[in-house]
């Protein structure tokens, strides 16, 4: 049964790149898919895993009809769901970054109190034995995808299968690198609503956010885009109390071996990131940061819980 379901959502996907279908038939066709897919593949495999490219590229184009709509944005992450999935950079500096991590100098680019995905944020590498930074697009791009639409779910990868995930694999081994921060949020679920919450650390210095990054190189224009994916590890302490997950942070003594890319001991990186736990202080901050269009300090303003 499963099997005759996904040859008829095969079947569809065809009948929607046919150049004969007529108005009714995409009606047809959302129907199938959308009843087809629910039973046999399931809500997530649509957008996050699916690798049938051609139905995964015909639900996007056609997600704005009711029927596709509704499961399409079933599936789609958004800020309060995923970790980490906004940051501020705001109250980054220079002064601030030079010393910490040894940055010889240092690009100026613009301060955000909120910033999310497919934003370009500061990393630091280190590239023939000097460390750099950069702006590098937020959701990382493997160097041999096909496009960039792999972005939209590659800004965050679990500690977990950094070694088992293509997308993660290669630049685990050799493409680490730092993502300086004043601080991230976090929505904690509270009922049928979310509460946003502002993490960062007791000192007030800047938080060293685990990092992967990768070039990639669009086969038709040529274009390169360096791009980057944030690790997140299992809560821990006050952290568990909003999320389950939460960013890997990096303490000093660590910035070395984790920013060397001839260092290949993925087991021993991992250790890392697991045994850090970094002082953080936490506070709840008002709905205005849910909203990407919105900046400025009234992000991180503290409000009454």
């Amino acid at each position: 049964q499963d099997c005759a379901g996904i040859c008829r959502v095969s079947k569809a996907c065809f009948l929607l790149h046919s150049r004969s279908y007529t108005a009714g038939g995409t009606t047809w066709l959302a129907r199938q898919i959308t009843s087809k897919m629910r039973r046999v593949i399931g809500y997530r495999v649509l957008g996050q895993y699916s690798t049938n490219y051609p139905l995964r590229d015909s639900l996007r184009r056609w997600r704005n009809r009711p029927q596709l709509g509704k499961m399409y944005r079933r599936v789609k992450p958004t800020g309060g769901d995923v970790m980490c999935g906004r940051i501020s950079i705001a109250g980054l500096s220079a002064a601030s970054l030079e010393p910490l991590f040894g940055l010889g100098k240092t690009l100026p680019f613009p301060l955000s109190h909120n910033l999310a995905p497919s934003a370009k944020i500061p990393a630091i590498r280190q590239q023939n034995l000097s460390r750099t930074l950069a702006l590098l697009q937020w959701g990382l791009i493997p160097h041999w995808a096909k496009d960039q639409a792999i972005a939209e779910y590659t800004f965050n990868a679990r500690i977990e299968t950094l070694t088992q995930k293509p997308s993660f694999r290669d630049s685990f081994k050799s493409k680490r690198c730092i993502v300086p921060i004043s601080g991230s949020y976090e929505w904690r679920q509270d009922g049928r609503r979310k509460k946003p919450y502002y993490i960062f650390r007791e000192d007030r210095n800047p938080v060293a956010l685990a990092g992967l990054w990768d070039c990639w190189v669009d086969r038709r224009s040529g274009e390169q885009i360096e791009s980057c994916s944030l690790i997140s590890t299992p809560a821990t302490h006050l952290m568990s109390e909003i999320h389950e997950r939460m960013p890997a942070i990096l303490e000093p003594e660590y910035f070395a071996v984790w920013l060397d890319p001839q260092f290949k001991q993925t087991h021993v990186l991992q250790d890392i990131l697991r045994a850090t736990e970094p002082e953080l202080e936490v506070y709840a901050v008002s709905g205005y940061v849910s909203s990407t269009r919105n900046d400025g300090e009234r992000c991180i303003e503290r409000v009454e819980e």
